[in-house]
C-alpha cells in the first residue's frame, strides 16, 4: 500500500480511487482538479446567467449576463479549511470530482449577490460617474506617487545585482542591501494598498447610502464600462 503526503502534510495510505486512510479512518482526498458547472439565479426581475470553477478549496464565478466578465471569488487557503473538511468532504467544494451542494449554494449566492451590486450601479450610472470623477484623481495621484518613490530602489536594485552578478560585492553586504530596498519597496506598497483600501471603505458607506448597496470603486468602474460597451 503506497504511502504519501496529502495538500496538508499528512501521511496518506492510497485506499482506492478518491479516498485515502489517515489514522484509522478513510476520508476524501484534497482534490486540485477544476469543475466547472453553469449558474443561473433571478435578480430580482432579471436574469443573471454565468459559470462557476472550483476545486476543493477555491470558488470562482464569471458572470456570462446581463454584465459579461465580472467576477467573484471565494478562496479558502488555510489549514484550518483543510482540517476542518478533512471528516467532512461534504462542505468542501469539490468531492470525487463533482461540486457539493454546499459549492453550488454558495456560487448561486455570489451570482446573485454580484448581479444585485452591478444592476444597481448601472441604474445609478449617473450619480455613480460623478462620484468617481471626485475619487479617481486622487487615486491617480497615490499610483503616481508610489511609482515615483519606487524608482530610485528599483534603480538601486538593478545597479545592486549587477554588482554581485559581477563579484564586486561580498554576499553578507548583497543581502543585507537586498533586504533594505525590498523593506522599502513592500513599505510602499502597503501604503498605496491602504490608500486604496481606504478609498474603497468610504466607496462603500457612500453606495450603501446612495444605491442601497456597498460597492467597492473598482467594480464600480468595471459596471460602468461593461454598461457602455
Amino acid at each position: 500500500m503506497a504511502a504519501t503526503r496529502d495538500a496538508l502534510g499528512l501521511l496518506r495510505f492510497d485506499a482506492g480511487f478518491g479516498e485515502s486512510i489517515q489514522r484509522g479512518h478513510v476520508t476524501k482526498i484534497l482534490e486540485n482538479d477544476w469543475v466547472e458547472w453553469p449558474l443561473a439565479v433571478m435578480v430580482g426581475d432579471v436574469e443573471a446567467a454565468g459559470v462557476a470553477r472550483a476545486k476543493w478549496n477555491d470558488l470562482e464565478i464569471t458572470m456570462l449576463t446581463p454584465f459579461h466578465g465580472l467576477t467573484d471569488r471565494d478562496c479558502r487557503n488555510g489549514t484550518n479549511f483543510g482540517m476542518a473538511t478533512r471528516k467532512h468532504p461534504e462542505k468542501r467544494f469539490v468531492c470525487e470530482g463533482q461540486p457539493t451542494a454546499a459549492s453550488r449554494e454558495l456560487a448561486d449566492n455570489l451570482l446573485a449577490t454580484l448581479g444585485h451590486e452591478a444592476l444597481s450601479i448601472s441604474r445609478h450610472r449617473e450619480e455613480i460617474t460623478h462620484y468617481l470623477q471626485g475619487v479617481e484623481p486622487k487615486l491617480a495621484k497615490a499610483a503616481a506617487d508610489a511609482d515615483a518613490r519606487r524608482a530610485p530602489w528599483l534603480a538601486r536594485r538593478t545597479q545592486l545585482r549587477r554588482a554581485h552578478k559581477e563579484g564586486r560585492l561580498e554576499q553578507r553586504v548583497y543581502q543585507s542591501e537586498l533586504q533594505e530596498i525590498n523593506s522599502a519597496l513592500a513599505a510602499i506598497g502597503l501604503e498605496r494598498k491602504a490608500i486604496e483600501q481606504a478609498t474603497d471603505k468610504a466607496a462603500c458607506a457612500w453606495s450603501k447610502t446612495k444605491i442601497g448597496c456597498a460597492v467597492p470603486v473598482t467594480l464600480m468602474r468595471q459596471v460602468l464600462v461593461i454598461a457602455g460597451q
